[in-house]
């Protein structure tokens, strides 16, 4: 399907560019500050904008042209990267500017996610929505294979300048390839309504429906207490396994090659129901495995359990997009999307805290402690919501 294929190609990279900048931005204020509290600051700049913006951009989403904003995204991140290399050039970048970049870069995601993921459904239909998901998170985790190995490879031969060019160029062909993206036009029924009216009718519908209250409750656990870990990994790399900026990156990728093989094993199989339980199972073993990660001192263990954490996380990001659209209406799609990436950005906003924790006590005590109350705190929800027990197919008998 072109028209599937095309959306497909921008989020790959834009993925692989988004997850090289974050990485070789990090590295560069880690050599500069060696602080796990401005790394965590970092994080925060660049989850920050989901919970500002994200409810106003699923509106967006169903009021406006989806292409046209999918292309304003890739043409903020192309004048953000031709900005910070002429920074890097001249070295005379300094920690603030590389937390506004980090700004930068969350804002264009949180610009284009609802547009992009109700794109995907418009175009293959609800029948093949699963599989076309999975493919979509084997765009999405391709950018945390390719991203870190790219980023590890031009920042060891070339050193930051040449990383950050390769960076600003992704960015550029991402914007030419958004031209190309064709989105079906939908039907708006909100032309009438005010903002205010139409974001506060997401927020009541989202109350009202059990099965996405209990997903964004998890939602907002699993990016506060879990996924944040993630984002430690080059700190843990450099400063308790002693690694080099290639070796570094490439324990980031293995966290992505396990959800590009759990997304590719998804999108293959056929049948999938009971959305709610699978997005329990691998929310619970995410952080099961981020508890045993962060007292690895073996690199080769910390490769294999970055991998398990990846198939984890493909089974949660499916599940959650599958069960945010197949429990939604269609002219709410926008707006629940938004919604949810305001829960994933508000969970982000965490990584202050891990930072400073970080700061305190070191970053593997840290971690452990905050995935360690994500289990204590996603277990009532299997026994007291229908994440567990709602089947798909019994919502439409």
């Amino acid at each position: 399907m072109p028209k599937y294929r095309m959306i497909w190609y921008f989020g790959v990279l834009t993925e692989i560019g988004r997850q090289m900048e974050l990485l070789v931005l990090g590295w560069l204020l880690l050599e500069l500050t060696n602080s796990p509290l401005q790394f965590g600051v970092f994080f925060f700049a660049n989850n920050l904008p989901r919970p500002v913006f994200s409810i106003f951009t699923g509106l967006i989403a169903d009021r406006f042209d989806r292409n046209k904003i999918l292309w304003a995204g890739a043409l903020i991140n192309v004048a953000s990267g031709i900005f910070i290399f002429a920074l890097i050039y001249a070295e005379s970048i300094v920690p603030y500017q590389i937390f506004i970049a980090s700004w930068i870069n969350g804002s264009c995601r949180a610009i284009e996610d609802p547009a992009r993921r109700t794109g995907v459904l418009d175009i293959v239909g609800e029948r093949r929505i699963v599989n076309a998901l999975g493919i979509d998170s084997f765009s999405q985790v391709s950018g945390k294979i390719f991203g870190p190995l790219i980023g590890g490879v031009m920042l060891s031969w070339y050193g930051f300048k040449g990383a950050y060019i390769t960076i600003a160029l992704i960015h550029l062909v991402t914007l030419v390839v958004s031209t190309r993206i064709s989105i079906p036009k939908q039907i708006s029924t909100l032309t009438t309504e005010s903002v205010a009216k139409s974001v506060t009718t997401g927020m009541k519908y989202v109350f009202t429906n059990k099965m996405i209250l209990a997903m964004f409750y998890v939602t907002i656990l699993m990016n506060g207490l879990a996924f944040e870990a993630f984002n430690f990994i080059p700190e843990i790399g450099k400063n308790y396994l002693f690694l080099s900026p290639f070796l570094a990156f490439f324990l980031v990728s293995s966290h992505g090659t396990g959800q590009a093989v759990g997304a590719l094993l998804i999108s293959f199989t056929k049948n999938i129901n009971r959305y709610g339980l699978w997005f329990f199972i691998g929310s619970t073993a995410i952080l099961i495995v981020i508890i045993l990660f962060s007292w690895s001192k073996i690199y080769m263990l910390s490769i294999s359990l970055l991998f398990i954490s990846g198939l984890g996380l493909s089974l949660f990001a499916t599940m959650q997009s599958t069960i945010a659209m197949l429990y939604t209406p269609s002219d709410m799609r926008g707006r629940v999307m938004g919604l949810l990436s305001f829960c994933i950005g508000t969970g982000h906003l965490f990584a202050l805290v891990i930072g400073w924790l970080a700061e305190i006590m070191g970053t593997p005590s840290a971690l452990s402690i905050s995935a360690g109350a994500g289990l204590i705190l996603i277990l009532p929800s299997i026994f007291l919501s229908p994440l567990g027990k709602k089947n798909y197919h019994d919502q439409l008998n």
